[in-house]
């Protein structure tokens, strides 16, 4: 049995025409046989662009005696086809409002779905703004849509009887569908308030409904991390085509703290703790720094609770205080900069655990010799 296609390529949804030869043996052949070449069509559907053909000429079954002779009546054969995927991408355009701007002020995105010549249509955004520093830890980006769903499939054949002691075994995908995002927790920069609402995800919403000429806007307050942010977008129009877009703004200011801690803390620790100070603003000069700790964690010598650096005009500068973890809790340590007409503050907190006892096995032996 041989078999051809009408032409090369087919689109998603197309129609599909197979060209179909059989051989047959001319000893086993009804009168009404016809040696025309038949011809059949289908859908090119994904992600199964192939063709199976069962062909069976002869005489009808219930006329033959012999089981013997029920042999080599049947052929099957598979005939792989490509499928084109280009019309079932959408674009998806993502413009903020505002590419720079502070903590916990609000940013605007506009959002744009358009098809593949071009024209605006309706559909449904996934809008995400996610800390860049976190997305470059786990290097996550959303996976083409069109791709996991119209994932590509292998060519298969099983054969079963329907009794009902035989069971089935799925065949496994070669392509995992669904995704999902997933990062750690990121801890950032400052702003020019006392900041403490640190996030890594800083707007999610998952339906974002564009409207007949394929527009939405979605707001949101950022939290005070100073970082760059990603806005990741996915979109739909609800026929199975899919699109994807990205666009970056940043949250800064002219001066920014950060603190320096330890990872963890014991109770009795005594440890060397303070902040980082970065000046963008191209003017050094004294810098005024202010800090509280408590809640179990206390500066040594009182005298560093206040104090006055020289700050370079530019770069980044740590200053060091010792400090001790007197008891167990959730430490907290504060600290507000002056900078000329500049300032910054943040508040931070650090568990701080009993240092565990300690466990010694002593082993004693006896014998008679």
């Amino acid at each position: 049995m041989r078999h051809w296609w009408e032409r090369v390529g087919y689109g998603v949804m197309g129609l599909a025409i197979a060209l179909i030869f059989a051989a047959c043996n001319p000893n086993n052949r009804s009168d009404d046989s016809s040696n025309a070449d038949p011809t059949t069509s289908l859908p090119a559907l994904k992600p199964f662009p192939e063709v199976a053909v069962l062909v069976r000429r002869g005489e009808p079954l219930e006329a033959l005696k012999d089981p013997g002779s029920l042999d080599n009546l049947a052929s099957i054969g598979f005939a792989p086809f490509a499928t084109s995927l280009a019309g079932k991408y959408l674009s998806v355009q993502v413009k903020p409002e505002l590419a720079s701007l502070k903590p916990a002020e609000t940013e605007t995105l506009s959002l744009t779905l358009k098809d593949e010549k071009n024209n605006p249509v309706s559909g449904q955004f996934t809008v995400m703004v996610v800390n860049e520093a976190v997305l470059r830890l786990s290097g996550y980006r959303p996976p083409d849509l069109v791709e996991t769903v119209y994932a590509e499939q292998p060519i298969s054949l099983r054969f079963a009887d329907n009794r009902q002691d035989v069971t089935l075994s799925p065949l496994s995908s070669p392509l995992e569908k669904g995704w999902g995002y997933g990062g750690g927790f990121s801890n950032a920069a400052a702003s020019t308030r006392l900041r403490e609402d640190f996030q890594a995800l800083a707007f999610y919403n998952g339906s974002v409904i564009a409207d007949d000429s394929g527009q939405a806007t979605v707001s949101f307050e950022l939290p005070d991390d100073l970082t760059t942010w990603r806005a990741m977008v996915v979109a739909t129009d609800g026929n199975l085509r899919f699109g994807q877009g990205d666009a970056t703004f940043v949250a800064t200011q002219p001066l920014i703290t950060n603190p320096l801690l330890p990872q963890f803390l014991r109770v009795g620790d005594r440890l060397q703790a303070g902040l980082t100070v970065t000046n963008t603003t191209g003017k050094g000069g004294k810098l005024q720094l202010e800090g509280q700790a408590g809640e179990g964690l206390e500066f040594a010598d009182a005298g560093d609770r206040r104090t006055q650096q020289n700050q370079p005009d530019a770069g980044t500068a740590a200053y060091r205080f010792t400090m001790v973890a007197e008891q167990p809790g959730t430490a907290q340590i504060e600290f507000s900069s002056l900078l000329g007409a500049e300032t910054d503050a943040f508040s931070y907190r650090k568990p701080s655990t009993r240092q565990g006892a300690r466990l010694q096995s002593i082993c004693r032996s006896s014998g008679s010799g």
